[in-house]
């Protein structure tokens, strides 16, 4: 019988020169955000009273469904590094799990659909050689990440981080990040396309949170479901737990055996999720290149939107609980002045928070044009009487109804919510205002990566790190201390903070004015330099 994993090791030398860019940013941030962001905290939180105040704050069902579950205040007491692993944990497993799902999607399906397994496998290779370098790549990359990870925790010599605890710490990242990724090449034999892969691999971990996020709250049971709840259950830097990761490695083995069984019986190409037959005959709207897009892209579009207001409510139904908390405590309420101003804060972050994410389908939407051009289909547009300006436009249009659609989306799903669990609900004016202002910044987004494609399409990609950069701002700007011309750097942090700040219109002006200005200079880019094919 023929070795089903015949050249595998020069295949794996093929991915990691392809993909070694890729990986070594993720890498290096991984490193630097995490390093960075535990050096800060003995000076966050110097003394016991700022500690306590600490774990009063997480110490509420709003904060436990968003960041996990919380400590007792005896560990929060004991060690630093348990405040750090509290506030960063979830975010950080999330970000994990997300570039699993990216690199597995892109060496397995995103190589196949663009033929370049095809090639290879026309080579005396084994019939899971691909698939098999693919899991080998990524399972170092993770465990680069865990030891990467735990070293630095370890050298930084914080209270609370010995050596045991500090790789505890990477190895869970690492644990559900192979999970993710079993998950992702396990999609990856059902679905047809690189783009569904990914998208059904997202779901999946969007239900791995909203899970969580419920049995964090109410059932534990329930929140040992999903991987995420692994992660959340090693009590690092106190007890060091090690049967989550354990739990990961055996989750991990059995759908990377699924994935392998699946790729050996399935055709190149093809998926065990037929497609959907189309229509036989083409509708008007279709046939123009506005309709073509919007076709192309529909489907992220309704996952996303589905994701989101989805998202949305399952926060909106916490504020009745986050009002009875705050209610019932004297320190926080004083503190905080007043249930209100509580409960505007929450929403303002919230929003906040979800803005960022609803960014995400609307710079998909830009990126497709690159991917496009790329796969050499592009062309097929230019080679007819439709300009370059049309083309790009179709994208940008899109890309900015997506955004108010999501940002619709967002203010739907939390005053929804406030009506079924709030005697007072929410503003529905203050609401979708305070999810509209932060337009301006997702449109600064789009502005950029119109620019980028037009300027220098290859390293596009780079517009996903200005956004993870802004996701480091909100959740982690005040820990790291950064000064204010850092936090600027993001856009979303100059948005007008409603509805506990007060409105200034001068910042969405400037936003808008930039977003404009980016847009035009791209378009004048694209129409310039030459198509790639």
């Amino acid at each position: 019988m023929a070795n089903p994993f015949k050249e595998m090791p020069h295949i794996m030398g093929l991915l990691v020169r392809q993909l070694r860019l890729k990986i070594l940013l993720w890498l290096a941030g991984f490193a630097i955000i995490i390093v960075a962001t535990i050096t800060a905290y003995p000076s966050v939180y110097p003394d016991e009273e700022a500690r306590r105040g600490f774990a009063i704050t997480m110490n509420n069902p709003a904060m436990e469904a968003m960041v996990g579950s919380s400590y007792s205040l005896q560990d929060f007491l004991s060690t630093t590094a348990t405040l750090f692993a509290q506030e960063t944990m979830l975010f950080t497993l999330v970000t994990v799990a997300v570039m699993n799902i990216m690199l597995v999607s892109r060496m397995t399906r995103g190589d196949e659909e663009e033929g370049r397994t095809e090639y290879i496998r026309s080579l005396p290779i084994g019939r899971l050689s691909y698939l098999g370098a693919a899991m080998l790549v990524i399972t170092v990359v993770n465990i680069l990440l865990a030891a990467i990870i735990g070293t630095g925790l370890w050298a930084t010599d914080i209270d609370g981080t010995d050596w045991q605890s500090a790789y505890l710490y990477g190895s869970i990242l690492g644990g559900v990040g192979l999970v993710f990724a079993g998950i992702t090449a396990f999609l990856a034999q059902l679905a047809e396309t690189a783009r569904g892969t990914t998208m059904i691999s997202f779901g999946v971990l969007a239900v791995a949170y909203l899970v969580r996020a419920f049995g964090d709250v109410s059932s534990d049971t329930l929140s040992l479901i999903s991987p995420l709840g692994w992660g959340m259950r090693t009590n690092v830097f106190i007890q060091n737990d090690w049967w989550p990761v354990y739990s990961c490695l055996i989750a991990a083995f059995i759908l990377t055996a699924g994935a392998f069984y699946l790729h050996r019986t399935r055709d190149l190409d093809a998926g065990f999720i037929p497609p959907k037959p189309g229509n036989e005959h083409a509708s008007i709207f279709l046939k123009t290149p506005l309709g073509f897009t919007v076709h192309e892209q529909r489907v992220p579009i309704i996952v996303w939107a589905v994701f989101i207001v989805l998202f949305s409510a399952s926060f909106g139904y916490i504020l009745d609980d986050l009002e009875t908390y705050f209610a019932d405590n004297p320190f926080l309420e004083k503190m905080m002045q007043g249930e209100s101003d509580v409960k505007n804060q929450f929403v303002t972050l919230l929003i906040a928070m979800m803005s960022l994410i609803s960014a995400v389908p609307a710079v998909i939407t830009i990126m497709a044009l690159k991917k496009e051009e790329t796969a050499n289909r592009i062309e097929n547009f230019l080679s007819k009487a439709i300009s370059r300006t049309t083309v790009m436009s179709n994208y940008l249009w899109l890309a900015v109804i997506t955004s108010i659609l999501m940002q619709a989306l967002i203010a739907l799903g939390l005053w929804g919510a406030s009506i079924a669990v709030l005697d007072q609900p929410l503003d529905a004016g203050d609401i979708f205002l305070a999810a509209f202002m932060y337009l301006a910044a997702i449109w600064v987004l789009l502005g950029l990566s119109i620019l980028v494609i037009g300027l220098v399409p290859k390293i596009a990609s780079i517009i996903w790190l200005y956004l993870i950069y802004g996701f480091i701002i909100i959740f982690l700007g005040d820990v790291l201390d950064l000064p204010d011309w850092a936090n600027n750097l993001s856009v979303f942090e100059t948005v007008p903070a409603l509805p506990s700040n007060a409105f200034d219109r001068m910042p969405v002006i400037l936003l808008l004015g930039i977003s404009l200005v980016t847009s035009l200079a791209g378009f004048i880019s694209y129409n310039k330099r030459d198509i790639q094919g």
